[in-house]
């Protein structure tokens, strides 16, 4: 009996795990949505928001700018970096474990509160190996896991805009 081409090609497309199914998708918006952005980290927090200021070459116009609460100017490269990261952020999978209720009984990494007409949140937490990195949100009910870029951008750009230092393991104190 002859196998036809499109048996192998139609069979592509349902062999898949129930993993392979699932929404990726754990959390999205509109950058321009935005008013406030707040950072937990270390011990360390600052909270960031959307102020209009008047463009040098045209004193008619303004342009949106990130500061912090008491006016001081943001790094505009790292607050985009950091959105753009997060606007459509996926995971790479969810895990069997742990449990939601239990991981956000640890301490977090990071917490990340960002405010437009409503509030999305993000929190970041160590995985079980080295470089993982596990995240719940406010618009995903599970557990899920980042990508090992997807968490290293996220967790280095909120460093940057609280000022945490990285600490070099190779460099003795």
């Amino acid at each position: 009996q002859k196998r036809l081409p499109c048996r192998r090609q139609f069979k592509t497309h349902f062999d898949k795990t129930l993993e392979d199914f699932r929404d990726k998708k754990v959390m999205e918006f509109q950058e321009a949505s935005l008013k406030r952005i707040s950072l937990e980290k270390d011990g360390k927090s600052k909270t960031l928001v959307l102020r209009e200021e008047k463009k040098e070459e045209d004193k008619e116009k303004t342009k949106a700018a990130w500061a912090s609460e008491d006016g001081t100017p943001m790094d505009h490269q790292a607050v985009s970096k950091l959105l753009s990261t997060l606007a459509f952020l996926k995971c790479q999978g969810y895990p069997d474990s742990p449990e939601k209720a239990d991981l956000e009984k640890t301490k977090p990494l990071c917490r990340i509160r960002l405010e437009n007409e409503g509030g999305l949140e993000l929190f970041l937490f160590k995985g079980d190996q080295e470089e993982q990195v596990y995240g719940t949100s406010s618009m995903n009910g599970y557990v899920f896991e980042l990508s090992r870029f997807s968490g290293k951008e996220i967790l280095s750009n909120v460093d940057q805009l609280l000022g945490i230092e990285k600490k070099d393991p190779k460099k003795k104190e």
